[in-house]
């Protein structure tokens, strides 16, 4: 068996490795694929169900297990998620790497050269705000520059929003269905609910 030339904790010609993006951790990564294939692989592995959602372009959801969080992209051709399913089957499509200060870092990234892929954006999430920029990485995978501040919702308000108002519509379903019901809200005892039961056959006599 030939003998490895692969040496833990030395850099490349004696020095010393550096931080110019100023990374500060692996925030998440994306893969596309299908929901229903690929969560089930995730939770065996002990990753739980964080948030999901519906989009124009598709279906996502997001995992987590500890700070170990994976999005999942169901996406159509319209969105990058899409055209890299298309192109390469299910995979990591993105790295997204946290950053103290997004500007910064994509400017010293542009500075070293590279080519940047999606210009910066930025996103309410409840308390919080998320800004993110990406730049190309190896092949067609993109790494993304994630700056977060404050509170951080798991979606973005939008979504948040009409969920909420779906959960509002499902519960005045629920109160008129109530109203209409013959059957008693809180039955007190066996007894109460007994002699309801009783008076219902004997009704139908």
């Amino acid at each position: 068996m030939p003998k490895s030339t692969f040496s833990l904790g030395r850099a490349d010609h004696g020095t010393v490795a550096g931080n110019p993006l100023g990374l500060e951790r692996i925030d998440h990564f994306q893969m596309t694929g299908t929901i229903d294939r690929l969560e089930p692989l995730y939770r065996q592995l002990g990753f739980a169900r964080v948030a999901s959602g519906k989009a124009p372009w598709g279906r996502l959801l997001h995992l987590r297990q500890n700070r170990m969080d994976v999005l999942i992209l169901e996406a159509d051709g319209t969105h990058r998620a899409g055209q890299y399913f298309q192109a390469h089957g299910e995979g990591v499509c993105a790295l997204n790497f946290q950053v103290d200060d997004l500007d910064a870092a994509l400017a010293r990234a542009r500075k070293a050269g590279a080519k940047v892929m999606v210009e910066p954006e930025t996103h309410r999430l409840g308390k919080g705000t998320l800004k993110f920029a990406a730049i190309k990485g190896v092949g067609d995978v993109l790494n993304y520059l994630v700056e977060r501040r404050g509170e951080l919702a798991a979606l973005p308000e939008p979504m948040i929003e009409r969920w909420r108002r779906e959960i509002g519509r499902a519960f005045d379903v629920l109160d008129e269905a109530l109203a209409k019901s013959p059957l008693p809200e809180e039955p007190r005892g066996t007894a109460a609910l007994d002699a309801w039961l009783l008076a219902m056959r004997r009704r139908s006599w």
